[in-house]
Parts: C-alpha cells; sequence; structure tokens
C-alpha cells in the first residue's frame, strides 16, 4: 500500500511540475544534503562540481537547520531552506519548505523511509534524482525505489561517502571534475591571542561508543603536555562533562563559523569521528581522527588534508585504541607545524 501510494504521488509530481516549467525562463536546481554537520561537510565538492557543470542555473539547498550555517555563505548557493527532510509531514510541517517549482533535485541523503519518500515527492519537479540504495535497505523498508526516482546513480564499488556523493554529478551528462573542491564558505571570527601552540582536543561525538573515557582523555594530555602544547578544547556542555580534571583552555564556539576559526589558529586537533575531524582536514590542519573499527566510518574517512587515522581494534570500543597508535600520530602532528 505505501509503495502504490507514493508511486502515485511520484506520478502527479511529474504532470504538475512538468505544466508549471512550461512558462519558466530560468533554470533552477535544488540540492538536499545529508543533515549531518559531518555528512554536509563532505557535500562541499559535489555541491562545487554541481556549480561547474550548471554555472547558468541558479542552486539552492534544502539543508537541516543544524548544517544550514554550511552553506549560508557559499558563493553558489542562492537560497537556502531550514527544514528537515526526514520529518514527518515535513512539507505540511515546515514553514520553510520549498514551494517553488524546480527543474531539478537532487537528493543525497540515502533515506529509504516511507515519510522520507513521502517529503520528497512533494517538491515540484520533473526530474526527481537520488543516490542508488542499498539492496538491504530496500529489503528491510520494503519499497522499491526505482519507480519513484526519474535516475538512479549506478552502484559503485568504491563505497567512500564522498566519493559516492560525487556520482550524482554523473546524472547531469558530464563526467566528473577531476579536481576535489572542499573549500568551506564561512566567515572568519575575530579570536583572542593564543600565547602558546595550541592543539584542539574533542572528545565527545554524537553516535554510540564515540567518546573518550577519561582515562583516554588523560593519556592523549599526557602526551601532548609532553610536546609542550596547550590543550584547548570547544565550550560545550558533553565537553565539559568529559574534561573535568585537567588545565585547558575552553573556547566559545557558538557556531561553525567558530569552530572553524578557532581550527585555523590551532596548530592541531585530535577528536572522536565527528564533524570537527572533517572541518580540520577540509583546512589543512593537521588532524588525528580516533575511531571504532567499522567500514561505514572507514567510509567516512577525509580524502584529503593532513590527516593521521587512529582506529580502535574494537568495532564498539573506541578507548581501546592502541598507545602506540596515538604516540605515532602525536609524534606526526609535531612534524606538520
Amino acid at each position: 500500500m505505501k509503495q502504490l501510494l507514493l508511486q502515485y504521488f511520484a506520478r502527479r509530481r511529474r504532470r504538475r511540475s512538468g505544466y508549471q516549467l512550461q512558462n519558466s525562463l530560468s533554470k533552477r536546481v535544488l540540492l538536499i544534503p545529508y543533515n549531518a554537520i559531518g555528512d554536509a561537510l563532505m557535500t562541499m565538492p559535489t555541491l562545487a562540481a554541481i556549480n561547474t557543470q550548471l554555472p547558468e542555473w541558479q542552486l539552492d539547498v534544502l539543508a537541516h537547520p543544524r548544517s544550514a550555517e554550511l552553506f549560508a555563505h557559499h558563493p553558489a548557493v542562492s537560497t537556502i531552506y531550514q527544514a528537515d527532510v526526514n520529518r514527518r509531514w515535513a512539507f505540511l510541517r515546515e514553514p520553510q519548505w520549498p514551494r517553488k517549482t524546480y527543474d531539478m533535485v537532487l537528493y543525497l541523503g540515502s533515506r529509504l523511509t516511507f515519510f522520507t519518500q513521502l517529503n520528497l515527492q512533494q517538491l515540484p519537479t520533473p526530474q526527481l534524482y537520488s543516490l542508488s540504495f542499498s539492496a538491504k535497505d530496500i529489503s528491510h523498508k520494503g519499497l522499491d525505489p526505482e519507480p519513484l526516482f526519474d535516475a538512479l546513480t549506478s552502484t559503485d564499488d568504491d563505497q567512500r561517502f564522498v566519493r559516492r556523493m560525487r556520482t550524482i554529478t554523473t546524472l547531469l551528462g558530464e563526467t566528473e571534475p577531476e579536481q576535489w573542491d572542499q573549500r568551506i564558505y564561512l566567515p572568519d571570527v575575530k579570536l583572542p591571542n593564543v600565547n602558546n601552540p595550541m592543539v584542539i582536543i574533542n572528545p565527545a561525538g554524537t553516535q554510540q561508543n564515540n567518546r573518550f573515557e577519561a582515562d583516554t582523555i588523560s593519556r592523549i594530555a599526557s602526551m601532548l603536555q609532553s610536546h609542550g602544547y596547550e590543550i584547548a578544547a570547544f565550550d560545550t556542555p558533553d565537553n565539559r562533562a568529559l574534561i573535568t580534571s585537567l588545565p585547558i583552555q575552553w573556547l566559545p564556539s557558538p557556531s561553525l563559523a567558530y569552530a572553524k576559526s578557532w581550527l585555523e589558529r590551532s596548530v592541531g586537533v585530535i577528536t572522536t569521528d565527528t564533524s570537527i575531524g572533517h572541518m580540520g582536514a577540509a583546512l589543512s590542519v593537521p588532524t588525528i581522527i580516533v575511531r571504532c573499527d567499522q567500514q561505514w566510518r572507514a567510509d567516512c574517512d577525509p580524502l584529503w588534508g593532513r590527516v593521521k587515522v587512529c582506529v580502535s581494534p574494537s568495532a564498539t570500543d573506541i578507548n581501546r585504541v592502541r598507545q602506540d597508535q596515538l604516540e605515532d600520530a602525536l609524534t606526526w602532528l609535531a612534524t606538520q607545524h
């Protein structure tokens, strides 16, 4: 029943939007990235590639409110809609839901849930494109995506996140650009001076088993201090709860622009597998990422920048990362500045 209902809305979308575009003079494309900040950061090369391939088109973005700041200052983006495409009845409940007709909508979210797909079918466009969906997800959700989209990317053996998102550009009739443009367009923020070389430690990730325990934080801090670094951390409730007994400089970070500016001021960052790791890599700040041994995390490792990845031998406990791995990574960090 859900499949048939979605297919009805897909047919209605194509019919209505095709008629509305007959009188449209401008060309418009809407990009829908993943909701999470780290995932949205990894969308930047795709956004740049689309702008290169469709330079005369108006490029808009439908982004989750927590990641919308990343697109607000991007020179290629005309309009940003802040809405959660995965929310139930988002097309009715989200005040910033797009209402104008688009020649093309590019969906990168890979969510095959009923309400996400229902929301997508309410976007006025005759061409709704998406990344391919895994056979496992199709079987689990019981939905067939092919009748719902006007084109899907082909399945690629390389499942690394950034490369997979870039395959959406092949649906535009162009080959993928050879150059990666991972630049982050956030304004610079004036910050207070820092006297000593500062390394930022970021112990808190949002996913389960992605947080440093007190012993891991102590191990890292001891090694940083032995290299003569001042230790800093973003001033967030999670970090305050985890870092309780170290002399540390707390960095105010009320926005992503602040986080970017602090990272640029630092000589390096050591972090769990979070958006801070991807931002540091994009900024070419020496970055150490500590993560669990999980394939989906490996697929999200940065493909550029000065990055060392320390992998815990456990798939569920980041704090089992070996001491010699951390020591080698910090020795490498000391050679980067």
